[in-house]
């Protein structure tokens, strides 16, 4: 845990509120909720926080934050920006992502099993990732271990996506009626789709 701090009742107590560097509380089996006004200037670490189940409206992490496995996380607050990369596998209790979520890096949801819609106004610098999906900014979808005959690769430009991948994460800022420019496999074996720009 951080210089000058400590967990009363579940609640993080912490001198300032500015928290200069990195924090790690994680797999801290007691903490349930965070300050409001927190800011961290480095990364935080909260994987494996079982008992948390929520993250102050006012939280501000300019690095990377890391919520993995944190089973009772049932929200996160609208607005939050993060500075690189959000790790949320494993967040089952999560059903949903903020309104006005900014993530500067990436965003990892495997493992988030109720999450069934991408919010239209997520902003993502770098990819999304599910569960046998990474979606690349808004101009690549790549799908894992998918394999299709090389007559299927032929047809698929031209295409909707939508007409040849049927995935609720493709409804996030009209993926789905994208055209596909290009399929390949990449180097891992993963089928690779490249989509035309959206006029």
């Amino acid at each position: 845990m951080g210089r000058n701090s400590e967990i009363v009742d579940g609640m993080l107590k912490i001198d300032h509120l500015q928290f200069d560097g990195n924090l790690s509380l994680q797999f801290n089996r007691v903490l349930i909720s965070l300050p409001d006004g927190l800011s961290v200037t480095g990364w935080m670490d909260l994987s494996c926080c079982t008992a948390l189940t929520a993250l102050p409206d006012s939280l501000v992490v300019d690095d990377w934050l890391d919520l993995q496995r944190c089973t009772a996380l049932a929200s996160l607050p609208d607005d939050m920006v993060i500075g690189e990369t959000l790790y949320l596998q494993g967040c089952t209790a999560l059903t949903e992502l903020p309104k006005g979520l900014v993530v500067k890096r990436s965003i990892n949801l495997e493992g988030c099993t109720a999450i069934k819609a991408l919010p239209a106004d997520m902003q993502v610098g770098y990819a999304v990732i599910l569960d046998g999906m990474t979606i690349y900014r808004d101009d690549q979808v790549v799908l894992d271990g998918v394999t299709l005959p090389m007559t299927a690769h032929e047809q698929c430009p031209g295409r909707r996506l939508g007409d040849v991948v049927d995935h609720w994460a493709l409804r996030w800022k009209g993926l789905q009626d994208r055209i596909i420019e290009h399929v390949e496999i990449n180097f891992e074996g993963d089928l690779s789709f490249d989509l035309k720009p959206a006029s």
